[in-house]
């Protein structure tokens, strides 16, 4: 629920980087800012429409579990996570924006100040007020509002130049039209994503309570791998940008060949950490419970060794957005992630009931997402007119 209802601002967030990398590249700083203007007003439009959400989550929550009592604390959880939903929209924008004007410290100070105001508050709501899932929920939505404050005032202070003037203010059609081209079509590729996701979650539902214990809690640790290296491909998709609108084709073939080898390099390094690690982080997730351990432990074996297979997906994705096009890499992430597990799930998954059956979807959708990327890549006709190398 919380995917799709935000969704949608990151990938709004993320093509509007790209539309403005493109002018930065080009030198054209007064669209770049409005730009800018246009993808905060935006976002935080979104932010606010989430909030519509509020009186539905408990229906949502219980259509996406079977288990009633855990759909209550989803409800809970999802409603009060809603509530930060304009300023996450915020710190995306901010942060995003704060990475092309080079001011990474910027960005990155305020993630972790969210996130050590979040650990701190989980602590004192969960453990010392005993206020349960709703205590986890509130201190996500304190840790974003304190990080969405102290990034617009240390932005507004320091940054000045970084943020638009008054004759940058004005709305513009066109800069409008390229934010949805871009926007658009990587939320319905992100929304794709999560709604594979959803299909395979809401199998294991049907598991019973221990082994969703089991999965959720290898999602937890596949997260420490995945969200880094999509973080990468955003903000490498960005880089792309403003090479392309310098109009510098080498480096930006360059760049293909150095991303892919940082990607491969960190994605072997979370592949072994984690498959290594994986019983003493079920331990952290799950207490000592042996039998979710059993099954989270051998779900995350056979996942972790297959970051690798993301490689292609994340960095040929990531280049065909910074120049432009959208269109066919939305269309390969929905057919591979989300159609082809779907009809594994019905046309396999469901009369063959185990958890490898399950979890080995992942793996199998990531190497013909990969094949078909590495195709089209191939077929240069994702190059803007031009610009072939």
């Amino acid at each position: 629920l919380l995917m799709h209802a935000m969704g949608p601002n990151v990938a709004g967030v993320v093509g509007s980087a790209v539309a403005a990398g493109i002018l930065l590249g080009k030198r054209r700083l007064r669209q770049a800012n409005g730009v800018f203007t246009l993808s905060l007003l935006l976002t935080l439009a979104g932010g606010l429409l989430c909030w519509c959400l509020l009186p539905f989550c408990g229906f949502f929550s219980g259509v996406l579990s079977n288990n009633g009592a855990i759909a209550n604390d989803v409800a809970r959880y999802a409603f009060f996570t809603l509530l930060s939903s304009p300023f996450v929209g915020v710190n995306l924008v901010l942060s995003s924006f704060a990475i092309l004007d080079d001011r990474s410290k910027l960005a990155m100070g305020s993630v972790v100040a969210a996130n050590g105001v979040n650990i701190v508050l989980d602590v004192v709501f969960m453990k010392y007020l005993r206020m349960g899932v709703a205590g986890a929920a509130i201190a996500t939505v304190f840790a974003q509002y304190v990080a969405g404050i102290g990034i617009t005032v240390y932005a507004g202070r320091r940054c000045r130049e970084f943020l638009p003037g008054k004759e940058d203010r004005r709305f513009s059609r066109k800069i409008l039209s390229e934010i949805l081209d871009l926007s658009l079509l990587t939320c319905a590729q992100q929304s794709a994503m999560n709604f594979g996701i959803l299909l395979i979650q809401r199998l294991v539902d049907s598991f019973g309570p221990v082994t969703m214990a089991a999965f959720a809690a290898a999602v937890k640790i596949d997260s420490f791998a995945y969200l880094p290296v999509q973080d990468f491909g955003n903000a490498f998709s960005t880089f792309i940008a403003q090479n392309y609108g310098a109009g510098d084709r080498e480096r930006v073939h360059e760049s293909i060949h150095k991303g892919l080898l940082i990607h491969l390099t960190t994605s072997a390094l979370f592949s072994v950490i984690i498959f290594s690690g994986r019983y003493p982080m079920m331990h952290l997730f799950v207490g000592d419970d042996p039998t979710v351990i059993a099954i989270g432990a051998q779900v995350t074996a056979l996942i972790a060794p297959c970051y690798v297979l993301f490689t292609l997906v994340e960095v040929l994705s990531a280049t065909m957005r910074g120049v432009g096009d959208a269109v066919v890499p939305a269309a390969i992430t929905m057919v591979f992630t989300c159609i082809v597990r779907l009809i594994y799930l019905w046309g396999y998954a469901f009369s063959h009931n185990s958890n490898l059956t399950i979890a080995v979807i992942y793996p199998i959708s990531w190497v013909l997402t990969s094949i078909a990327f590495l195709l089209y890549y191939k077929s240069r006709k994702w190059m803007p007119k031009g610009f072939h190398f």
